[in-house]
């Protein structure tokens, strides 16, 4: 059985912006005046098998069985850094905060916390390709025809730093047309259909819904605070190492943590300024 190995996943020199793909899929964005949850881009990476077969090439009008058409890591040219600047790009485009895709070279400026992690993973690709030529007095002649299909799966997945947890994790498969037949590294249509399985979550219900919840209110401005103080002990040499751990507290953000200590009966808690930073609770 003949193999045909594909480079995989895509090129997007200039000398391909011809490329007949086609976009299926509507772009969503989040509508004026709605505020969205920060969020970053942690990773997106192909999970793909090395040497797994991803698709057929067939041959004819009728477009009969030719080659299988296999997928190549050592020939993948798409790296997880251009994978997540891709879904940077959509997020920017849908209208999205995330403040790590605003293209500032000084980010940390009023920049706003993460409050949850996006990452993804490609699952599966589908690649099938026909080729053919015409028919001129019973013999085949001119420029060969194409029928080229990519379909692009990815599982993505929001983790809440916080909680220490998944919260979201949906697939959804990219689909691109084209009229050419070229290796994956030099067409841009796998690159078409990662941008629409980016576009489907980002449009998803659900994604939206969490990224757009109302957060809890909590008062950031307080007024001269009436600490309800109450002595542990009158006798300092009394104080146990133990009674003084049990005050102690680790203070969880989107960002990291730090400690604290708690100063009153009622619950109040004094610690540093940069421990939570811009973060709300």
């Amino acid at each position: 059985m003949k193999k045909l190995i594909l480079f995989c996943l895509l090129s997007i020199s200039q000398s391909h912006a011809q490329s007949t793909s086609k976009n299926y899929d509507q772009s969503f964005i989040v509508p004026a005046g709605v505020k969205t949850i920060p969020v970053k881009v942690m990773q997106v990476i192909n999970d793909v098998p090395n040497n797994s077969k991803i698709g057929i090439r067939y041959d004819g009008k009728s477009c009969h069985y030719d080659q299988d058409i296999f997928f190549r890591t050592d020939k993948d040219p798409l790296t997880s850094e251009e994978l997540v600047r891709l879904l940077n790009d959509e997020l920017v485009n849908a209208k999205y905060n995330a403040p790590d895709a605003s293209g500032l070279l000084f980010n940390e400026i009023n920049k706003e916390e993460p409050a949850y992690f996006i990452a993804g993973r490609i699952i599966e690709i589908v690649v099938n390709n026909c080729s053919y030529k015409k028919w001129v007095f019973l013999k085949k002649e001119g420029k060969p025809q194409y029928k080229s299909s990519y379909s692009y799966t990815l599982e993505w997945q929001v983790y809440d730093p916080l909680a220490k947890k998944i919260i979201f994790k949906e697939s959804f498969k990219g689909s691109a047309a084209d009229k050419t037949f070229q290796t994956l590294s030099d067409t841009i249509s796998p690159k078409v259909a990662v941008r629409n399985s980016m576009k489907k979550l980002l449009a998803d219900q659900d994604f939206y819904d969490l990224l757009t919840k109302e957060p809890e209110k909590f008062k950031t401005h307080f007024d001269d605070l009436l600490v309800k103080y109450q002595p542990v002990s009158t006798d300092t040499d009394a104080i146990s190492l133990a009674k003084v751990i049990n005050s102690v507290v680790t203070i969880k953000t989107n960002s990291g943590h730090g400690s604290g200590f708690i100063i009153s009966s009622d619950g109040y808690i004094l610690t540093n300024q940069h421990v939570v930073g811009s973060n709300t609770p």
